[in-house]
């Protein structure tokens, strides 16, 4: 486990990285992924009801990672820039 600091600096490799903190008191982090195809977009999510921003961004940067392992590594370079 890493910092918070840390864990946004690798979402950034893959995107653009969104965290926020909802008026009951939990967190989401969410990041625009970085895709080559014009007009192509998806995003990664933490679940919305996050503890802390730190438990968001950690789980956010998890699902980016298996979200990659699913690809193979041909596919992976064709659909971000990571």
């Amino acid at each position: 486990m890493t910092d918070l600091e840390t864990t946004l600096q690798l979402l950034t490799r893959h995107g653009k990285p969104c965290l926020m903190q909802f008026d009951d008191g939990t967190w989401n982090c969410k990041v625009a992924m970085r895709v080559t195809a014009i007009g192509a977009a998806f995003t990664v999510s933490s679940a919305f009801n996050c503890s802390g921003p730190l438990d968001a961004a950690n789980e956010c940067l998890e699902r980016v990672y298996t979200m990659l392992r699913e690809f193979n590594a041909s596919d992976a370079k064709a659909i971000t820039h990571g």
